[in-house]
């Protein structure tokens, strides 16, 4: 065992384990760049501090109970404490006003009951009469907008400005060529001989 990032750590391993931990100091050896050093514990010390800690057992056993009992003794001290102030504010505590919950239980599941029949219902109505639905209006979108959607937009968008101008354009070139027209007219009638008279004095004759 080893806390912290750098220091010795311990393996404790039995022989059906070596095959594994070989493994392990191979790693340790090759990734971490870390010395591993093989340690063979005799039987006869494993033997002796087998036997210390067992001789401990009745003295743990001891502890725990005394734990145990200590833990019961709180207990009581507390429901003691809690008796005697029931006792002492007894008058106090029974002329308290009792609790009035805002809703029941029962209400509450009604509550819920209800607005699960109303959603039911709504979509059973948007399933008989879904071009009604349509027809209404769009439905409301619930979170925020996708990228493709965003981007989608956007394009609609451009293409909204980009017809737009176009037709702006295509009006005043239909103006521009009314004028022309129109212009070219008068000067025709300008230019066009009087019947039993005189043709008409141009700019230089004038």
């Amino acid at each position: 065992f080893r806390s912290g990032r750098a220091g010795r750590a311990v393996t404790i391993y039995v022989p059906e384990e070596y095959a594994k931990v070989k493994a392990l100091g191979r790693q340790c050896c090759t990734k971490v760049k870390s010395k591993v050093l093989k340690r063979t514990v005799a039987a006869d010390a494993i033997q002796h501090w087998a036997d210390k800690i067992a001789s401990f057992e009745e003295d743990i056993t001891s502890i725990i109970q005394d734990e145990a009992v200590d833990k019961e003794l709180r207990l009581a001290d507390l429901l003691a404490s809690k008796s005697e102030n029931l006792e002492k504010h007894r008058k106090n505590i029974q002329a308290r006003p009792a609790k009035e919950w805002f809703m029941t239980n029962k209400d509450k599941q009604k509550l819920k009951e209800e607005d699960s029949q109303r959603v039911k219902n709504a979509e059973a109505k948007a399933l008989e009469d879904p071009v009604a639905e349509e027809k209404s209006g769009k439905k409301k979108r619930k979170g925020p907008l996708t990228e493709e959607e965003i981007e989608a937009r956007k394009k609609k968008k451009t293409r909204e400005k980009y017809q737009a101008k176009k037709e702006a354009a295509k009006a005043e070139r239909a103006k521009d060529e009314a004028r022309a027209r129109a212009s070219a007219r008068r000067g025709r009638h300008a230019t066009r001989p009087v019947k039993g008279g005189d043709a008409p004095l141009t700019t230089g004759e004038r």
